[in-house]
């Protein structure tokens, strides 16, 4: 009501003032750009919870890290499928698969990138549905078990294409007596 009055107030030149219609439309505009942000932030968020849920778990189980005879650090489930059988008479789960999960380095000549690898059966691996169904891809899974599937980002990265080869080098060694020597493959 108050707004009202001082909108409908004459002036003695008449009409509203100048003042008045600026920041009549500098709070439009404000509440139009807050409107708009809010609709395209609600827009994509189906799209970003697909995006980051669609190919990693919502869930993990991990073991304990400990050092074996060798000087490896290792950290084993041991009776994973019986773990995986569990897991998945949970009402709500939709799947289960064991997975071993490790940070190594690639390598492609002189380039180099930190990579997460991760270690799964390719059943298990069809059944991901970006993985199974991806927006674009290069390759084929059929032949999963010969070699490796990278992303994108990694393979611009290091340079490679489909049926290039990549070394793989593991920080997690075996501990000698001049330190950790890296595993290579």
């Amino acid at each position: 009501m108050i707004a009202w009055r001082y909108l409908r107030a004459r002036r003695t030149e008449g009409g509203v003032s100048t003042m008045t219609w600026i920041s009549l439309i500098g709070i439009t505009l404000a509440v139009a750009a807050l409107i708009i942000t809010l609709a395209v932030r609600t827009g994509f968020r189906d799209e970003f919870v697909d995006t980051i849920l669609g190919a990693n778990s919502h869930v993990s189980l991990h073991a304990q890290a400990h050092v074996n005879d060798i000087g490896q650090v290792t950290s084993e489930i041991r009776d994973f499928e019986g773990w995986v059988d569990r897991i998945s008479t949970v009402p709500g789960v939709t799947r289960a698969a064991p997975l071993i999960k490790g940070q190594v380095m690639g390598n492609k000549g002189q380039r180099n990138a930190g990579v997460e690898v991760f270690g799964i059966r390719y059943d298990d691996l069809l059944t991901i549905p970006r993985i199974a169904n991806p927006e674009s891809k290069q390759g084929d899974l059929s032949r999963f078990n010969e070699g490796i599937a990278i992303g994108s980002g990694v393979a611009a990265e290091l340079g490679v294409t489909t049926g290039d080869m990549i070394k793989i080098i593991s920080p997690n060694g075996v501990k000698t007596a001049f330190g950790t020597s890296p595993r290579v493959n």
